[in-house]
């Protein structure tokens, strides 16, 4: 886990340098990962790394995580879980039950049914890795990438989302 401890480090510093050039309000920047950078959100969250930093992050979102070894993580703000229904690469029966343990600051999921791995990548079904890719029942027919957050920050982890979403954007 050393490479996420490494990426947590580049999140906070990069929080670092938008509060320092009074770019955002660190009451309104979040982390958003999916998949690999969903663990790694997992960890930029831990109370015992944010302890380390001057500046946290408000919230983190964390879509199709790997939740295996993250039970007893205690998070320092809300944590938002997407998961995917049909996902083989990460499971979502264990994110739900780290979600339902008994923590300080509650665990949100959602829970989206019929969906695979990387659903929001808009790509027709096929196998990557061994595991199921397609985008999402729903997206078949209305492939739309605007975001639904506005006035937030993100800093992406893997190229998942952009920086601003003040006015919308598509990843």
């Amino acid at each position: 886990m050393t490479w996420a401890r490494r990426r947590a480090d580049d999140a906070y510093a990069a929080l670092d340098w938008l509060i320092g050039q009074k770019i955002a309000d660190p009451k309104r920047v979040y982390v958003l990962g999916r998949s690999n950078g969903a663990t790694t959100t997992f960890i930029i969250m831990n109370r015992a790394i944010g302890d380390l930093h001057e500046h946290m992050f408000a919230g983190g979102c964390a879509m199709q995580p790997s939740c295996y070894l993250m039970k007893n993580v205690e998070f320092y703000a809300p944590v938002r879980l997407y998961l995917a229904e049909k996902d083989e690469a990460t499971s979502p029966v264990l994110c739900r039950q780290m979600a339902e343990s008994k923590r300080s600051i509650p665990v949100e999921t959602v829970l989206w049914k019929g969906a695979h791995h990387s659903f929001e990548d808009h790509e027709p079904l096929h196998i990557f890795h061994g595991y199921h890719i397609d985008k999402m029942p729903r997206l078949r027919k209305a492939p739309s990438r605007r975001s639904l957050v506005h006035g937030l920050w993100f800093l992406p982890l893997r190229g998942t989302a952009c920086t601003n979403v003040r006015n919308g954007c598509a990843p």
